[in-house]
């Protein structure tokens, strides 16, 4: 019990905040897009990450780094539709996997690091560097 004086004991609860702005920012961005993406690019897609599945079941990070690296159709037709869609294609996925993997343990059963978190936090805010989530939030349509 020595970690109930330490304030920086178990930072998940920023991770997981964090993770909500990006989910919910990907919504935003990708679901008119992707409800008007020709058959060749929902093709890729499974069923459930279709837009018409989305009310049934929120995007996690997971899905959303699957969604956006599912096939060269999906990257090309970002790229086309969106301004800064060749970084949300190409980068963005990524950055959601690899973030996904660190939180979802920080989230569940694992304690979150006060550097780990500190690092993504700066990452995803922009915090000394270009931030992740300002980058998703100014991509919209060409």
């Amino acid at each position: 019990m020595g970690h109930v004086d330490d304030p920086a004991f178990d930072l998940a609860p920023t991770l997981v905040e964090l993770s909500k702005a990006l989910e919910v920012t990907c919504a935003r961005v990708l679901r008119p897009v992707l409800a008007k993406a020709p058959d060749a690019v929902r093709g890729g897609l499974r069923a459930e990450d279709l837009p018409d599945a989305w009310a049934a079941h929120a995007r996690t990070l997971a899905d959303w780094a699957r969604i956006l690296g599912s096939s060269k159709a999906m990257a090309d037709y970002l790229g086309r539709t969106l301004r800064d869609g060749r970084w949300l294609a190409e980068s963005l996925g990524p950055v959601l996997a690899d973030f996904a993997r660190y939180r979802n343990p920080a989230a569940h059963e694992a304690v979150a690091g006060r550097a780990d978190v500190i690092r993504w936090r700066q990452r995803i805010l922009g915090i000394g560097c270009e931030g992740v989530l300002g980058r998703l939030a100014g991509v919209g349509a060409k």
